[in-house]
């Protein structure tokens, strides 16, 4: 099994499985094979499947970045590629920046799973980090074109330390603004006393501009 591909490599010919798309359209792919007929890597690969066409391409092609393919060696044998069973739910995945979709099978264990957890997945690299988005059964999965699940959820990331830190963090940054700004108002108050009492001039205007103020 190689892990993605090298910028200049040829990939006509390759055989690649799909890890995830930015695409909705293209989300009946993941996990599907199929062949790579033109390759303008790193962002633009075209892929061949047996069953299916891209009517939207003249060629039947539909189009990838190298970071969302796995290259087959065909002389090894990949165990990820043993499609799973005896999960209980499937996790719908976003990427950090909310976009690039995978489906992950999460098996029963100690942790209790929800939306918006940042969970460790196996896939294009391992461990790699993802949030989940979405449960769903493998009903609704075939449904959207996913027939055989090949990736995992591995663990749920624990981020109560982090989430502590960062909230305070944004509580003392809070803090010092507020003190900045009374500090800016005080020394705006306090320069003209400071200096009118140096001035006798200048302490007869502020008095009286005071008295104004009142």
């Amino acid at each position: 099994m190689i892990g993605g591909g090298k910028m200049g490599q040829n990939l006509i010919d390759k055989k690649v499985q799909i890890l995830n798309t930015c695409k909705s359209k293209y989300h009946k792919t993941i996990n599907k094979i199929g062949v790579v007929k033109r390759d303008s890597s790193p962002n633009s690969i075209g892929v061949e499947f047996e069953d299916f066409s891209n009517n939207a391409s003249c060629i039947g092609l539909f189009w990838y970045k190298l970071n969302e393919i796995k290259i087959l060696d065909e002389n090894m044998e990949d165990k990820n590629m043993k499609y799973l069973t005896g999960y209980e739910v499937i996790a719908v995945t976003n990427d950090d920046r909310g976009n690039c979709m995978g489906y992950y099978a999460i098996y029963k264990d100690e942790n209790i799973y929800k939306i918006g957890d940042m969970v460790v997945v196996t896939g294009v690299s391992c461990p790699s980090f993802t949030v989940i988005n979405e449960f769903i059964t493998y009903e609704e999965a075939k449904n959207r074109g996913i027939n055989k699940i090949s990736f995992e959820v591995i663990d749920l990331v624990n981020m109560t330390s982090y989430v502590e830190r960062r909230v305070k963090r944004e509580e003392a940054e809070e803090i010092k603004m507020n003190m900045d700004t009374i500090m800016r108002k005080m020394d705006e108050e306090k320069k003209y006393d400071i200096y009118a009492a140096q001035n006798p001039e200048l302490q007869k205007m502020l008095d009286k501009y005071k008295e104004l103020m009142k």
